[in-house]
């Protein structure tokens, strides 16, 4: 298995499964799928759960830039939102979070992309909360 995809659509909102190794040899064919999604009828947003994917070349984070523009100059939008680890760095250092940013109509770079971080700094007292005057 190089690549697969799911689809399932709720309303308005279409969610694109993606799982395996999306690398040049499938950038062609993962551009249409997106694509064709990104522009189907009745379809506003479409969802990428990247969860599935183990490794996103360069060809591949292209072809999710390429169709997300296609979807924003129909009006629609196309939001990351699950995402595995590989993805996530593949996206970070290709450039294509910051590409793929809300000023193209995709939500990722930021929160999307992120792992939650755990609060390191010291607790507060209550006393303290409200700063010394």
């Amino acid at each position: 298995m190089r690549w697969e995809h799911a689809v399932r659509t709720r309303r308005d909102v279409s969610t694109l499964r993606l799982r395996g190794q999306l690398d040049r040899s499938g950038a062609d064919a993962l551009h249409r799928t997106l694509v064709e999604e990104v522009l189907r009828d009745g379809v506003a947003v479409v969802r990428l759960d990247l969860r599935g994917v183990r490794f996103l070349g360069a060809s591949a984070a292209a072809a999710l830039v390429a169709a997300s523009f296609a979807g924003r100059a129909a009006g629609r939008r196309m939001i990351v939102g699950a995402c595995s680890d590989e993805a996530r760095e593949s996206l970070d250092r290709t450039g294509a979070a910051q590409v793929m940013g809300p000023a193209a109509g995709v939500t990722t770079g930021s929160a999307a992309l992120r792992r939650p971080r755990r609060f390191a700094g010291r607790r507060r007292e209550p006393a303290e909360a409200g700063g010394a005057r």
